[in-house]
């Protein structure tokens, strides 16, 4: 079994390099230098094209982050907005002149009232 496989790899490498030695006679006899810079363009071609699509593709992760990014940024803008109105209403609750005055009832402040406060002059 491992001769018949090493036999077998032997035979694929020798019709390998045959087929590489008739490439090279064929370019060689239909103008090799022409043939040459015509794959070495056809590789830059393909290198470059590969270069851009994966600049492309990395154009659109980063979009699709920065689109995430921002669907966060604002669902956080809303919640910190919420919270704005909430502690606003309960400033405006506690600064309310019942509020107040129920609170001076409830710790025994005795505070008077803006009515009767005496102004004095000097």
């Amino acid at each position: 079994m491992e001769k018949n496989l090493f036999q077998n790899t032997q035979r694929v490498l020798s019709k390998a390099a045959k087929t590489c030695r008739n490439i090279g006679e064929d370019i060689a006899k239909k103008g090799g230098f022409k043939i040459f810079w015509g794959y070495i363009l056809f590789m830059l071609l393909i290198g470059l094209s590969a270069f851009f699509l994966m600049a492309l593709v990395q154009a659109k992760v980063t979009s699709f982050q920065l689109g995430y990014q921002i669907a966060k940024l604002e669902k956080q803008k809303e919640l910190l907005l919420e919270e704005i109105y909430t502690l606003q209403y309960e400033i405006a609750v506690l600064t309310s002149p019942q509020s107040l005055i129920q609170a001076n009832k409830n710790w025994e402040l005795e505070l008077l009232p803006p009515e009767e406060w005496i102004e004095e002059k000097p």
